[in-house]
């Protein structure tokens, strides 16, 4: 069998031999890429503007679109199961049933961002939702929410196996087993930080993130800022989005800037270190 893996942020897609780890396919496909890939009924899933692709894995072939809302690297999770194919979009929720033989959206239920992972098992689909630390559970059929189950905080991914939806609580360095039958949970320590979690013939699978090296301490003040994710990029160069803006802002000089006074005189941009220029 094959692994299949795409090219973050890029349009390459590599199909990787599951005993000898070589890459026996590749492809290129066109168009923005989005960060879902699924494998089901014969054909590749992969999330691309304006939607998925049904892709012919031999050839890399583009056989089938299916179009879907939202910009591409919201359709962050496609999973094929039970003869379907499902789809949740990261930044709002927005849970899908696609079926295969038509190519089309059959099925959809709105939920709420961020939703960080989905997974379909007896009958339901599970999806959870990293702010509220929940897994929602919908049924099959038609999508409708039957309840929801706190996993712990951060539940980036989970697999469900073995009687039991297991849950990586990335931030919280645990691991969290949620028994289908009881809702009972059992949060399980690590020593590092579970980035994923998969459950497959009775083992439980997980990797971790090394701890960053504590910074030595600094002999001026300090500003510690809450973030509700570790992913922002502090190099001016690359970070992008308002969330990185502000804490550009907030720890770093600029060339302009706005000073911190009331009044029309705050609304003056003045040269900060461009000043010395």
């Amino acid at each position: 069998g094959l692994v299949w893996v795409t090219q973050d942020g890029g349009p390459a897609v590599w199909g990787i031999e599951e005993r000898s780890g070589k890459i026996s396919r590749r492809f290129s496909l066109a168009g923005d890429s989005g960060t879902g890939i699924a494998y089901g009924n014969g054909s590749l899933w992969l999330a691309r503007a304006p939607g998925i692709v049904r892709v012919d894995p031999s050839s890399g072939r583009i056989v089938g679109r299916i179009a879907t809302p939202g910009q591409p690297g919201a359709t962050r999770w496609l999973v094929f199961a039970d003869g379907a194919l499902w789809m949740v979009r990261a930044d709002n929720g927005l849970v899908v049933k696609v079926d295969p033989e038509t190519n089309r959206v059959v099925r959809e239920t709105q939920l709420h961002g961020f939703a960080s992972d989905l997974a379909v098992h007896g009958a339901l689909v599970w999806v959870s939702i990293v702010p509220d630390g929940v897994a929602y559970k919908l049924t099959e059929n038609d999508l409708s929410v039957q309840g929801s189950n706190a996993v712990g905080p951060d539940p980036e991914r989970i697999s469900p196996g073995g009687g039991y939806l297991w849950i990586a609580n990335t931030a919280a360095r645990t691991l969290t087993r949620l028994a289908l039958a009881t809702g009972t949970k059992t949060a399980l320590p690590a020593r590092s930080e579970p980035t994923a979690v998969a459950y497959r013939d009775g083992l439980v699978w997980t990797g971790a993130g090394p701890q960053p090296v504590p910074l030595p301490p600094i002999a001026g003040q300090e500003l510690r800022i809450s973030t509700p994710t570790q992913n922002f990029d502090t190099d001016p160069a690359h970070a992008g989005g308002p969330t990185s803006v502000q804490y550009l802002y907030a720890t770093c000089a600029n060339l302009l800037d706005y000073p911190d006074s009331a009044g029309r005189d705050g609304t003056q941009l003045r040269p900060e270190i461009a000043a010395a220029m």
